[in-house]
Protein backbone atom coordinates (compact mmCIF):
# COMPACT_ATOMS: atom_id res chain seq x y z
CA UNK A 1 0.00 0.00 0.00
CA UNK A 2 1.32 3.10 -1.22
CA UNK A 3 2.29 5.81 1.96
CA UNK A 4 1.09 9.07 1.42
CA UNK A 5 -0.46 12.27 3.81
CA UNK A 6 -0.83 15.65 3.42
CA UNK A 7 2.53 16.46 2.89
CA UNK A 8 3.43 13.91 0.22
CA UNK A 9 2.74 15.93 -2.78
CA UNK A 10 5.40 18.22 -2.30
CA UNK A 11 7.74 15.90 -1.28
CA UNK A 12 7.63 15.09 -4.69
CA UNK A 13 8.96 18.33 -6.12
CA UNK A 14 11.59 18.01 -3.89
CA UNK A 15 15.54 16.96 -4.60
CA UNK A 16 17.12 14.50 -2.68
CA UNK A 17 19.03 16.92 -0.54
CA UNK A 18 15.99 18.96 0.29
CA UNK A 19 14.27 15.96 1.72
CA UNK A 20 17.33 15.33 3.91
CA UNK A 21 16.97 18.87 4.92
CA UNK A 22 13.63 17.42 6.30
CA UNK A 23 15.36 14.66 8.21
CA UNK A 24 18.59 16.04 9.50
CA UNK A 25 16.69 18.99 11.14
CA UNK A 26 13.22 17.33 13.25
CA UNK A 27 13.12 20.32 15.63
CA UNK A 28 12.47 22.66 12.59
CA UNK A 29 9.77 21.01 10.55
CA UNK A 30 6.44 19.10 11.33
CA UNK A 31 6.55 15.14 12.27
CA UNK A 32 4.03 14.48 9.42
CA UNK A 33 6.20 16.37 6.35
CA UNK A 34 9.78 14.61 8.06
CA UNK A 35 7.58 11.32 7.44
CA UNK A 36 6.78 12.39 4.15
CA UNK A 37 10.41 13.24 3.15
CA UNK A 38 11.07 9.95 3.81
CA UNK A 39 8.98 7.60 2.35
CA UNK A 40 9.66 9.66 -0.64
CA UNK A 41 13.23 8.65 -0.47
CA UNK A 42 11.66 4.91 0.00
CA UNK A 43 9.86 5.51 -3.40
CA UNK A 44 13.55 7.06 -5.24
CA UNK A 45 15.12 3.95 -3.64
CA UNK A 46 16.69 4.84 -0.73
CA UNK A 47 16.63 3.10 2.48
CA UNK A 48 18.69 2.85 5.54
CA UNK A 49 18.21 1.53 9.13
CA UNK A 50 18.73 5.25 10.20
CA UNK A 51 15.51 6.15 7.94
CA UNK A 52 13.58 3.05 9.05
CA UNK A 53 14.46 4.21 12.93
CA UNK A 54 13.44 7.82 12.39
CA UNK A 55 10.14 6.97 10.88
CA UNK A 56 9.25 4.85 13.82
CA UNK A 57 10.14 7.35 16.53
CA UNK A 58 8.16 9.82 14.49
CA UNK A 59 5.34 7.38 14.05
CA UNK A 60 5.23 7.00 17.91
CA UNK A 61 5.15 10.61 18.00
CA UNK A 62 2.03 10.92 15.28
CA UNK A 63 -0.45 7.99 17.14
CA UNK A 64 0.07 9.89 20.79
CA UNK A 65 -0.74 13.16 19.12
CA UNK A 66 -3.50 11.53 17.71
CA UNK A 67 -4.54 9.56 20.89
CA UNK A 68 -4.49 12.88 22.83
CA UNK A 69 -6.47 14.63 20.03
CA UNK A 70 -9.22 12.55 20.12
CA UNK A 71 -9.16 11.93 23.92
CA UNK A 72 -9.34 15.75 24.16
CA UNK A 73 -12.37 15.63 21.59
CA UNK A 74 -14.04 13.01 23.80
CA UNK A 75 -13.66 15.10 26.87
CA UNK A 76 -14.98 18.29 25.30
CA UNK A 77 -17.71 16.85 24.03
CA UNK A 78 -18.48 14.86 27.60
CA UNK A 79 -18.13 18.44 29.08
CA UNK A 80 -20.91 19.95 26.69
CA UNK A 81 -23.21 17.14 27.15
CA UNK A 82 -22.95 17.67 30.36
CA UNK A 83 -23.45 21.27 30.89
CA UNK A 84 -26.58 22.47 32.67
CA UNK A 85 -29.40 23.99 30.24
CA UNK A 86 -29.49 27.77 30.55
CA UNK A 87 -32.13 29.48 32.48
CA UNK A 88 -34.34 31.69 30.27
CA UNK A 89 -37.10 33.34 29.63
CA UNK A 90 -39.11 32.55 27.03
CA UNK A 91 -40.03 33.64 23.43
CA UNK A 92 -43.66 33.35 24.34
CA UNK A 93 -43.48 35.69 27.96
CA UNK A 94 -41.35 38.07 26.46
CA UNK A 95 -43.74 38.99 23.67
CA UNK A 96 -46.37 39.04 26.32
CA UNK A 97 -43.84 41.29 28.84
CA UNK A 98 -43.15 43.36 25.86
CA UNK A 99 -46.81 44.25 24.92
CA UNK A 100 -48.23 44.37 28.02
CA UNK A 101 -45.20 46.32 29.68
CA UNK A 102 -43.92 48.64 26.72
CA UNK A 103 -41.60 47.03 24.42
CA UNK A 104 -38.23 48.42 26.38
CA UNK A 105 -39.49 46.10 29.13
CA UNK A 106 -39.65 43.23 26.72
CA UNK A 107 -36.19 44.21 25.61
CA UNK A 108 -34.80 44.20 28.73
CA UNK A 109 -35.56 40.36 29.68
CA UNK A 110 -34.44 39.58 25.63
CA UNK A 111 -31.05 41.09 26.70
CA UNK A 112 -30.63 38.79 29.80
CA UNK A 113 -31.34 36.09 28.00
CA UNK A 114 -28.39 37.02 25.95
CA UNK A 115 -26.03 37.92 28.92
CA UNK A 116 -27.05 34.15 30.29
CA UNK A 117 -26.20 33.29 27.05
CA UNK A 118 -22.63 34.90 27.18
CA UNK A 119 -23.59 37.51 24.02
CA UNK A 120 -23.41 40.26 26.27
CA UNK A 121 -22.33 42.92 22.97
CA UNK A 122 -25.84 41.72 21.90
CA UNK A 123 -27.61 41.93 24.82
CA UNK A 124 -26.27 45.69 25.41
CA UNK A 125 -27.82 46.63 21.51
CA UNK A 126 -31.29 44.73 22.01
CA UNK A 127 -31.81 47.40 25.34
CA UNK A 128 -30.86 50.39 23.23
CA UNK A 129 -33.12 49.11 19.96
CA UNK A 130 -35.81 48.62 22.38
CA UNK A 131 -35.29 52.01 24.38
CA UNK A 132 -35.48 53.72 21.52
CA UNK A 133 -38.34 52.31 19.85
CA UNK A 134 -40.32 53.22 23.24
CA UNK A 135 -38.83 56.65 23.20
CA UNK A 136 -39.99 56.75 19.57
CA UNK A 137 -43.66 54.93 20.33
CA UNK A 138 -44.25 57.32 22.79
CA UNK A 139 -43.55 60.38 20.34
CA UNK A 140 -45.83 59.78 17.88
CA UNK A 141 -48.54 58.20 19.99
CA UNK A 142 -48.89 61.83 22.23
CA UNK A 143 -48.61 63.40 18.65
CA UNK A 144 -52.19 61.74 17.70
CA UNK A 145 -53.30 62.75 21.32
CA UNK A 146 -56.20 60.57 23.54
CA UNK A 147 -57.39 59.01 20.34
CA UNK A 148 -54.23 57.37 19.80
CA UNK A 149 -54.68 54.74 22.74
CA UNK A 150 -56.37 52.19 20.73
CA UNK A 151 -53.04 52.11 18.57
CA UNK A 152 -50.75 51.52 21.97
CA UNK A 153 -51.37 47.23 21.68
CA UNK A 154 -50.75 47.45 17.92
CA UNK A 155 -47.76 49.68 18.02
CA UNK A 156 -46.25 47.83 20.78
CA UNK A 157 -47.25 44.38 18.97
CA UNK A 158 -45.27 45.68 16.00
CA UNK A 159 -41.97 46.26 18.41
CA UNK A 160 -42.03 43.39 19.91
CA UNK A 161 -42.13 41.76 16.61
CA UNK A 162 -39.00 43.52 15.17
CA UNK A 163 -37.21 42.84 18.59
CA UNK A 164 -37.60 39.43 18.22
CA UNK A 165 -36.97 39.06 14.62
CA UNK A 166 -33.62 41.30 14.06
CA UNK A 167 -32.01 39.97 17.12
CA UNK A 168 -34.22 36.51 19.04
CA UNK A 169 -34.41 34.52 15.65
CA UNK A 170 -30.96 35.90 14.46
CA UNK A 171 -28.72 34.88 17.05
CA UNK A 172 -30.52 32.44 18.72
CA UNK A 173 -30.92 28.49 16.89
CA UNK A 174 -34.38 27.22 17.59
CA UNK A 175 -32.88 24.12 18.75
CA UNK A 176 -31.37 25.82 21.84
CA UNK A 177 -32.18 24.11 24.74
CA UNK A 178 -33.04 26.29 27.87
CA UNK A 179 -35.25 25.98 31.41
CA UNK A 180 -38.06 28.30 31.80
CA UNK A 181 -36.84 30.93 34.01
CA UNK A 182 -40.33 31.84 36.89
CA UNK A 183 -41.87 34.69 35.18
CA UNK A 184 -43.37 35.96 38.73
CA UNK A 185 -40.19 38.57 39.80
CA UNK A 186 -40.54 40.28 36.17
CA UNK A 187 -44.32 40.53 36.45
CA UNK A 188 -44.33 41.85 40.09
CA UNK A 189 -41.16 44.04 39.50
CA UNK A 190 -43.24 45.80 36.55
CA UNK A 191 -46.86 46.04 38.26
CA UNK A 192 -44.88 47.76 41.50
CA UNK A 193 -43.59 50.42 38.94
CA UNK A 194 -46.80 50.80 37.29
CA UNK A 195 -48.56 51.17 40.85
CA UNK A 196 -45.82 53.55 41.76
CA UNK A 197 -46.28 55.73 38.81
CA UNK A 198 -50.23 56.06 39.54
CA UNK A 199 -49.73 56.77 42.74
CA UNK A 200 -47.40 59.43 41.84
CA UNK A 201 -49.76 60.87 39.22
CA UNK A 202 -52.41 60.91 41.56
CA UNK A 203 -50.40 63.07 44.52
CA UNK A 204 -49.48 65.25 42.08
CA UNK A 205 -53.01 65.79 40.46
CA UNK A 206 -52.74 64.49 36.91
CA UNK A 207 -55.29 63.62 35.38
CA UNK A 208 -55.93 59.76 34.37
CA UNK A 209 -57.54 59.43 31.26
Amino acid sequence: MQKENEYSAKMTTKSEAELYEYINNENRYQEGAIVAAIWELEKRGVRNEALVMLESKLDGVLSQKKANSIIDTIAEDAQAVNLPAPELYSPFFMRIFGVLFSVFGGSILMAINFSRLGKKDIARNVVLAGLAYSLLQGVVLNFFGPSATILSVPASLGGVYLMEHWFWNKHVPSSQVFVKRSFLPPVLFAITIAMLLVYLMIENGIALQ
